[in-house]
This record gives C-alpha cells, structure tokens and sequence, in this order.
C-alpha cells in the first residue's frame, strides 16, 4: 500500500504539471486525447498491455523547409507501476507512432529512430541514444505530412525511456518520450491538418491495485514540456482490471489405488475457467492464423490440422489493429539497434499451470500433450493448449524460446505448464487437464508409497516464486507476461493406500459367568508366504503392522481404545511391529500378546474390527472357559473370522483388495 502511495503523489504532481502546461501562455497547437474502449486486463498480471493513447494535433505553424523539427518531451504517467520490457539500458518497448503508419490504403513506410542507413545516421542527436533529429526537405510540394513518411531521415517511430523513481524505494510509473521532433500539422487545402501520435506497448502492473471481480480502472497521464502544445483532457482510463482466472476446481479420480496392485487409472482433474472473455491469448497473431481462423467475428479451428504448433513470430504492426494476443505492436524487420526488433513481442502465450504435491514415490502421473479449450459449460471445443517444459516457475529456460513438451510424464519439478494456441475471444472458456495414475507394484521396496494423499491446484504461468526477484518492475530479462503466485487452496485428486485386509470378530469375550470367566483367543495368520512359481504361485510377499477396534455389546459400555501392534509403546497408535510373510499373530482378549506388544481388554464383551497392513490375512477365534486345559468341561467354540473387503457378497463396507474365499 504504501508502494501504491507513492505512486499516487507522483501521478497527482503529473496531473498538476499537465494542468500548468496546458493553460501556459498562447498555445498554437491543440491535442485531443483519445483511448478508445478501454481492455479488460488481467488482475494477476504483472505486465499486461493497457490500451493505446492517441493525440489527435491541429493548428500550428508548421516547420519551415530545410529546418530542424523542434524537439519536445511527452511524458506519460500511469496511476501504477509500468512494466514495458527494458530493451536497451532504460529504452524500452513502448513506442511512440506518429501519423499512423502503415495503414490505410497508400501505408507510410514504418521507420524507426535508430534504423541505420546510408543517408540517415541513427541517434545523431546530442541528446543521446534513442533521439533522432529530422529536418524538413525544401521543395514546393513539400507538406506537414512528409515529415513522418517513413523515408531516410523522416523516421515515424520512438522509444521510450524509463524514468527514475519518482520517490525512494518506489518503482517508476513514469515514461519519457525524449526528443521527440514534432511538427506542428497547420492547415492543409485550407482546412486544419491533423498529426496523430499513438503512445503503445505500454504495460501494468495490475495486482497493485487490487484483486476480485470488482473493475477497478487504471489511468494514463499525457504531458509535453513546451507551452505551445495543448493537450485536452490529458487523463484517459486506459484499462479496467478484473480476475482472469476463476478456480482452478479439483475434481478427485475415481480409481482407488492400492500397493500391491499394479494399474493404470483416472487420478482426477484440474479445471480452469476463464474470467473474462479474453483472458487466455495467444502469443503472436500468427498463432490464431496457424490454427484457427475469424470469420465474420467468430473463430473457427482450421479443420484437418495433423498437430497443434506454437509457430514463428509475424509482425504485428498495424496501429490501432485488435491482433487478440498478449504481444503489442512489434515489427520484426527493425533494427536490432536498441532492441527495437524485440518491442512489444510477448515471451510466450497465455500458460496455466498445474502443480502437484504429495505425490506418492514409485508413481508416475501423465496429463495430455494437447487439450481442448471449449465454452464454458458446455462440450463445443473453441480452442486448444499444448503442454510445454519451463523452469520450476512456469517460464521457459530460455526467453522467446518455447519447447513443445513430447511426453505428458509429470517431472521432478511436478507441474504441467499448458501454452493457449488458439482460443476464442468472444466467449468465455474452459480447459480441462485430467490426470492418469499409472504404477507397477514393487512390495519389495515398499512403492509406491503407500500413505499418501496426492493435491494439485493451479494457476497462471510463469509465475512469482519465492527464488524469483521482484517481477513487479520493468525488466529486460524477466518474461511477458508474468503473473503473481495464485497456485493455493489445494485439492484432493487420489490417494495410494497399502494393501490391507479388514477382519471381523462378531463374538469376542471375557465376561465373568459365576466364579469364573470366558476368554477369547484370536490368531491372525499373513499367508502372503506361499509356494514358488514353480507350482503355480505368483504371490508377493507383504508385512505390516495390525489394528484393532473395540465394539462393546451394550451402548451404555465404554469401549476400549483402539490399538496397534506396537512393542515400543504396547498398545498404542501407529503400529510399529509388523507381521511378516508367513507369520501369525496370536492374541487373548484378557492379557493381550506381549510378544505383538497388545495390552488386554479384561472384562470386554462385543465385537472387534481389525485391519492389517498386508493383504492375504486369514483368522480364527476360538472362546473357552478362561484358564481352561484342553481336558477340561465347559461350552467352548470357535470360528474363522470374516473377510470384510469389497470383493465380499455383502455389500462393500472397506475400499480395500483382500480374498473373500466365499465367504
């Protein structure tokens, strides 16, 4: 907030100084500001791209032939930090058009200051870098409107520059347009001529001003540092700002997923809608071209496409043209001089990303290499996004390069970064990443890990991470655009549980009868140890611990706590002693097992659940008086205990695999 304070001083001082300037003197040109109908932005943005600034210029005295065009400086303010690209120390990408170049049905030539040449040196002014100076040709036929026509010497395009922080420790929100030539437009034929100045790629930092689906608007300031240049209403909101993103949703798989069972099954998917209608963009216009086209206002997926590409750059470079992708104006052909062949370009595409964690070792997650973006709601695909490689933050190791993922295997870094390349503008859309489990059961070494309850959540991409430095600044090296980190709020895709085998004792007892007592013995045998292949066999070993639970017969009984198989603390949970392949646990209710580490339930009477960690369990219960010898009188009996695992007759009551044997 206070960042935000201090930019509002700067933007207020701006303000008053276009007021002075404005009302300074006579003035003999006049500039009416227009923005158009203003862009919704992205409130996660870090650098998205407001709309254009046109000046529309009358009256004037235009510059005599075989004159310099005076010099001027336009200095706009935005009411939050700017975040054009840096392409040359403090030259940046936002461009200054003159005269709308390369429209209409005869375009002008684009030229811009810093285009060598054999008869135009670039920069030859004094003022420094990026500073051209034009000198108006002599002849009869000469007019206002050849001082920007593109040719050698009459260059129509500017940098702008960064300026320095306007307070301490505050980020600048603040571009100069230094030295710029600026020809009064006169009068044509009698009539008042008019001169055009088109301020663009010019990009904010959105998330200084709030966040949610309130519109909140972000306001563009124009001042020139002479008194003969009036500018009418000099502020323009120049974008609103709303969430582009809502969700991601996280729907869990419906497979379950256990040790010892090998498989390949639904892990559930991640679902992203967008905020707005425009929200996912491509990078380039060549992307809609490659991929898609318009057609009477509507887009439509070419047909018959083998592959869905993210292809070469074009230019980009008709003012005022809604090419729908998150680069500006750019025109490839310009000098590398300055970076100005790199102004307005974009690093990459709209990325949403989906990030993993908690994801069971000896596992392995795939998505889909490509997946349909289709109307929100409905079934219609209206666009597509490829899955790409990026660094741990969502960008690419390189800028301006994208790699086109080949596999959908989930790596190290546990995200799955999707690149739009081609979407709808005119309908709000929906992209789907559903997820895959597959493993091969390796009991052996205990994996996949079992335990473990895999989560993903999600958001744009590349994104602000705790490594990263601030992305809030302009920047020459950090990628457009780039978002802060909206990957929270976790939700559950699937769980991987050990193998288990769930057992019923529908009797047990110790309950005193006269001067004496029943007692109840229980054994609990893993039978995962059995014969070789060699005849017939196939099953592999499994260990675990076992857990109990206690059902008195009456509810008015307090029922004894539950308790694992645990020597180091008897009685307690986890279970810590494991019983292994081939083993059998004994237990009597009256004293427990010391060798198991079970305490007693003394005097209980009801039923008892118990859970082992290893699949193939089998059981038996046997009550007789307690104390009693094999010869001695009295009811005794005994019975095997119940398999209640989902492959039973009855209906399903566990979610684990175990052998029912008919029972």
């Amino acid at each position: 907030m206070a960042e935000f304070r201090k930019l509002f001083y700067a933007f207020g001082l701006a303000a008053l100084l276009t007021g002075m300037s404005s009302t300074a003197s006579a003035q003999n040109t006049t500039c009416t500001t227009n923005a158009g109908v203003p862009p919704v932005i992205r409130s996660e943005s870090f650098s998205d791209l407001v709309g254009d600034l046109v000046l529309d210029c009358t009256g004037g005295v235009p510059t005599a032939q075989g004159s310099i065009v005076p010099q001027v400086n336009f200095t706009i303010t935005l009411s939050t930090q700017i975040t054009s690209r840096l392409l040359s120390g403090n030259l940046t990408e936002a461009l200054l058009l003159v005269d709308e170049p390369n429209t209409g049905a005869s375009p002008t030539p684009l030229l811009a200051c810093g285009t060598p040449g054999p008869t135009y040196a670039p920069d030859n002014s004094s003022s420094g870098p990026g500073v051209c100076t034009i000198t108006v040709e002599t002849g009869v036929s000469v007019t206002p409107a050849q001082t920007y026509n593109g040719t050698a010497g009459h260059p129509n395009v500017f940098q702008g520059r960064q300026a320095s922080s306007p307070q301490p420790g505050a980020e600048s929100n603040i571009l100069v347009f230094a030295g710029v030539p600026f020809d009064p437009p006169g009068t044509l034929n009698n009539a008042p001529a008019h001169r055009y100045l088109r301020f663009t790629n010019i990009r904010a930092n959105a998330p200084l001003l709030g966040t949610g689906f309130v519109l909140q608007t972000i306001t563009m300031y124009v001042n020139v540092n002479v008194s003969n240049i009036a500018i009418n209403n000099p502020s323009q909101v120049v974008a609103a700002v709303q969430r582009g993103l809502v969700g991601p949703s996280v729907t869990a798989g419906t497979g379950t997923f256990v040790q010892c069972n090998s498989t390949t099954g639904d892990g559930g998917s991640v679902k992203f809608t967008e905020g707005f209608e425009s929200s996912f963009k491509v990078r380039n216009y060549s992307a809609t071209t490659t991929n898609g086209s318009i057609q009477q206002g509507a887009y439509r997926i070419n047909t018959g496409l083998s592959s869905w590409t993210i292809p070469a750059n074009t230019s980009q470079n008709i003012p005022s043209f809604a090419y729908g992708s998150e680069s500006g104006f750019n025109n490839l052909t310009f000098p590398t001089q300055n970076g100005l062949n790199l102004a307005g370009l974009a690093s990459q595409g709209t990325r949403l990303v989906v990030s993993f964690r908690d994801v069971p070792a000896g596992l392995t997650l795939t998505v889909p290499t490509t997946v349909d973006l289709t109307r929100s709601g409905t079934s219609v695909v209206t666009g597509k996004a490829r899955l790409v490689t990026t660094t741990a933050n969502g960008s690419d190791a390189t800028l301006y390069t994208t790699t086109l993922a080949t596999s959908g295997t989930i790596g190290s870094n546990l995200l799955a970064v999707y690149e739009v390349v081609f979407s709808d503008s005119t309908s709000i859309e929906d992209l789907t990443v559903p997820v895959t489990v597959s493993y091969t059961s390796n009991l052996a070494s205990n994996l996949p890990e079992p335990f473990k309850t895999a989560s993903a959540a999600g958001g744009f991409a590349p994104f602000l991470s705790a490594a990263d430095s601030n992305w809030q600044v302009a920047s020459a090296t950090l990628p457009t655009p780039r978002f802060r980190n909206g990957i929270s709020n976790y939700g559950t895709l699937f769980s991987l549980t050990k193998c288990a085998c769930n057992l019923l004792f529908p009797f047990v007892t110790n309950a005193a009868v006269g001067n004496s007592a029943y007692d109840t013995g229980i054994a609990i045998a893993n039978t995962s140890a059995l014969p070789s292949s060699t005849f017939g066999f196939s099953q592999t070993s499994q260990k675990g611990a076992v857990q109990f639970w206690f059902y008195p017969a009456l509810s008015t009984t307090t029922a004894p706590p539950t308790q694992c198989t645990n020597t180091t603390s008897p009685g307690t949970c986890p279970g810590t002693k494991e019983v292994l392949a081939g083993e059998t646990l004994t237990y009597v209710l009256s004293t427990g097992s010391s060798q198991w580490g079970l305490v007693g339930a003394p005097g209980f009477t009801g039923y008892m659940i118990a859970q082992t960690q290893f699949q193939y369990c089998h059981a038996f219960a046997y009550i007789a008086p307690q104390g009693a010898g094999p010869l001695t009188n009295g009811m005794s009996v005994g019975y095997l205990g119940l398999i209640l695992d989902k492959n039973s007759s009855l209906t399903q009551r566990t979610n684990q695999n175990g052998e029912a044997l008919n029972q």
